[in-house]
């Protein structure tokens, strides 16, 4: 409700009619009232609302950073998934090389194994040799014991013929000979 001093009553003597100009400050006092608390409404309402903006800003504030966030750790997954990726695949290879050693060591286990018999039953078998070599040369030395014994003997008749010959030999040259 806009008011002006148009609408003031004058008087007879020129000036204003007291009752007028009362009338006419109570009624622009109630307005300035009534104005200002809605103007203080308004600025109420308007604080609520910056608050609001402050704390969706905050919060849009908060979801970047915890978006900022959410992208490192999601890059730091992609990393950490790259290098898992990685290690399975070395782990793969190197459990491909622990089969193969496994099945190498088994081989050398199953040759040592296989030279462990042979190498066994070579022993048996030079002690079962050896033993057949001892008793053919006991048998031979004692068949040549014999041999020679023979010899031995056969020389000592030889010996004693010899000397007998000998003998009959100086007889002979003693008596014709002489």
């Amino acid at each position: 409700m806009e008011r002006s001093l148009a609408d003031l009553k004058s008087t007879a003597f020129g000036g204003f009619d007291k009752e007028s100009v009362l009338r006419y400050l109570r009624e622009v006092a109630v307005e300035h009232d009534e104005e200002t608390d809605s103007l203080q409404k308004q600025i109420r309402e308007l604080q609520k609302e910056l608050e609001a903006l402050r704390q969706t800003t905050e919060q849009q504030e908060d979801g970047r950073t915890k978006l900022d966030q959410v992208s490192r750790i999601a890059d730091a997954i992609q990393n950490q998934s790259k290098t898992l990726e990685r290690l399975l695949s070395e782990n793969q290879r190197l459990q491909t090389e622990v089969d193969q050693y496994r099945a190498q060591e088994k081989r050398i286990q199953e040759q040592e194994r296989s030279v462990q018999e042979e190498v066994e039953a070579m022993r048996a078998q030079a002690r079962d040799d050896c033993a057949r070599l001892k008793r053919n040369a006991a048998l031979e030395a004692q068949e040549l014991v014999r041999s020679m014994e023979g010899k031995i003997a056969s020389m000592a008749e030889l010996s004693q013929e010899f000397s007998a010959l000998c003998r009959k030999g100086e007889q002979l040259i003693q008596r014709y000979g002489g």
